[in-house]
């Protein structure tokens, strides 16, 4: 009996040692069945949208170009009644001698409306407007090369809450000073400006700084020096003087 017992005590510890043993192998094993399983969903949801965008590049397309008017319309006023053809800056080294291009980095956009003959520089990573420019396509290439008149460049920031506040105060700043050259549009670290103002902000222009206040009908301001741009002569903060103008 004693031995009995004692061979069915020997079976019993061997079954538990055998379990313990066998456990953790089954607690990985269903560990690595999970991971294969929601590895297999995630390879058929990717080559799902791999498909999908093999068979629509169209609507991926229609959606970039949706994205991009949406992000530049917050910064200044588009044509509503056309979509813009969207170019993407691939080398900026082959375009840096125009001056359109001349802060193109890669990656920039340009939406281009030819309706309107438009023409945006946009860098999507900052979400800044770096130019703005007329198109005339059916200039020819003489035209294309007639010396201008001497540039003034302008940084307009938005300082109030309204989006779009910048890019309205262009097509002022534009029918007042025919030489302005928009460089950037932005908004401002202060959105609370109540009269709009303008620096100098290459300190090079104060022979001239009174008379485009007075031209524009507004103040002289300062900027601290680390928000002032020596690419641009002026800097321009629009304020809540401007909303309803």
């Amino acid at each position: 009996m004693d031995q009995t017992s004692s061979q069915e005590a020997k079976k019993t510890n061997k079954a538990r040692e055998f379990s313990a043993k066998v456990k953790p192998l089954y607690v990985v094993a269903l560990i690595l069945l999970a991971v294969a399983i929601f590895s297999l969903f995630e390879l058929a949801k990717a080559r799902q949208e791999l498909k999908s965008f093999k068979t629509s590049p169209e609507q991926a397309a229609s959606k970039e170009v949706d994205k991009l008017v949406s992000d530049v319309s917050k910064l200044m006023d588009l044509p509503s009644d056309e979509k813009p053809t969207i170019a993407t800056v691939r080398d900026p080294q082959k375009v840096k001698d125009q001056p359109f291009f001349e802060k193109a980095q890669e990656n920039d956009k340009v939406l281009i409306y030819n309706n309107a003959k438009l023409a945006i520089l946009y860098r999507p990573q900052t979400n800044k407007i770096l130019n703005v420019a007329p198109i005339n396509i059916g200039a020819s290439q003489n035209s294309a090369t007639q010396p201008a008149e001497q540039e003034i460049k302008f940084i307009i920031l938005n300082g109030t809450t309204i989006a779009g506040a910048a890019g309205r105060y262009q097509q002022k700043l534009q029918e007042k000073v025919a030489s302005a050259k928009i460089i950037s549009i932005g908004n401002a670290k202060d959105n609370n400006v109540a009269d709009t103002f303008i620096i100098d902000s290459s300190g090079k222009q104060t022979s001239i700084l009174e008379d485009l206040a007075k031209n524009l009908e507004v103040k002289v301001g300062t900027l601290p020096q680390d928000q002032l741009d020596e690419d641009a002569d002026f800097i321009i903060v629009v304020g809540k003087d401007q909303i309803n103008n």
